[in-house]
């Protein structure tokens, strides 16, 4: 291990309307086994007490940096995180969120010896009555990503394999659960959720993973991601969703290369085309359209052109069965049925 702690990590975290969950959060932070770090809150003009605990904690800890904005969003925040980092290393954590407390010592140590440009590892889904373990490997794994970067072509799209789960399709893509070596984000900026609606860490990662030259993947669970915050932005309804994918799958098509591995990348990309069906359905649940004007909005996204050249490229054989006659409803352009689907994948998700 590190005894030196020679260097500086910087933890970027993006604060608004979280009073309730905040000081965990700053708790786990503060008491981190490793302690040459510094606490960069960036403060998106939350309208709760959110400041206010900010201003407590960093009256008792100077390691915590308090930076006030006017509100922008999350994909803002980060960006001025990014850029008032000072420590050799950054490591996202969002304020509703927490680690263990030897995140950074673990995470640090491995890079250094490794020698690699990014570290990640696991998650714990907490739920107000349980936790969810997410692996992301069988197991701790080196990558070297100069010939062929699967890291990249996993943040596109499962493939193969990989379908037989396809819960686990965005379990790359987040910015939390890493550890990034700065010079490899300095310039990277994410990208408005207002553009692409959601996976801004998605398109962040596709270009920090484009520069990487090696990571490490460390089959531990440090990250504790909160799944019972109502208020999060991924549990509110977004009237533009489906268009503002269209926009996030162009994006990230740009990042598929040219060469023998095209077919692999266009492949993946495809996947999560059709494994958006289940965001678009599960949207339209948060709104308050009548049936009718939800089961019109899943017809004509399971009828556009996107989508049906997506699903027909998609490889049933590797998914389970209760999947595969999902997909298989989806791709006969059964929409009562995707709904009726949807309503019992929404109650596997939310018990």
């Amino acid at each position: 291990m590190i005894f030196d702690h020679t260097y500086l990590i910087s933890i970027i975290v993006p604060v608004y309307n979280i009073e309730e969950y905040l000081p965990r959060c700053l708790d786990s932070l503060i008491s981190q086994s490793y302690v040459n770090i510094e606490i960069i809150c960036i403060n998106d003009e939350s309208p709760d007490r959110s400041d206010k605990i900010l201003e407590e904690y960093s009256n008792k800890d100077d390691r915590i940096i308090v930076i006030n904005q006017k509100n922008q969003g999350v994909s803002a925040a980060r960006t001025r995180g990014i850029k008032e980092a000072k420590g050799e290393w950054v490591l996202f954590v969002d304020g509703d969120d927490w680690i263990d407390s030897k995140t950074c010592e673990v995470t640090l140590d491995i890079a250094i010896q490794q020698k690699v440009d990014l570290v990640f590892w696991g998650y714990k889904k907490e739920f107000a009555h349980r936790c969810e373990v997410k692996h992301l490997y069988s197991d701790s794994k080196y990558f070297e990503l100069s010939l062929y970067n699967e890291l990249q072509r996993r943040v596109i799209g499962l493939y193969a394999e990989e379908l037989v789960d396809p819960s686990s399709a965005d379990s790359m893509v987040t910015v939390w659960g890493k550890l990034y070596r700065t010079t490899l984000i300095k310039d990277i900026e994410f990208i408005s959720l207002k553009l692409i609606g959601t996976a801004e860490d998605a398109l962040f990662n596709l270009e920090a993973m484009g520069k990487a030259s090696s990571a490490f993947y460390i089959k531990e669970n440090y990250y504790h991601y909160r799944k019972d915050n109502t208020s999060s932005v991924t549990s509110s309804y977004k009237q533009e969703l489906a268009q503002q994918w269209s926009v996030l799958f162009k994006k990230m098509a740009a990042f598929i290369p040219d060469d023998n591995n095209k077919k692999v990348y266009n492949r993946a990309l495809n996947s999560r085309i059709s494994l958006s069906i289940i965001g678009v359905g599960l949207n339209e649940f948060n709104s308050s359209k009548p049936l009718k004007k939800k089961l019109s909005v899943l017809n004509n996204y399971l009828s556009s052109k996107l989508y049906r050249n997506a699903i027909s490229d998609l490889q049933l054989k590797y998914m389970p069965f209760h999947w595969h006659v999902f997909f298989l409803c989806c791709k006969l352009n059964l929409t009562i049925g995707v709904y009726a689907l949807l309503i019992v994948i929404r109650k596997i998700i939310n018990r």
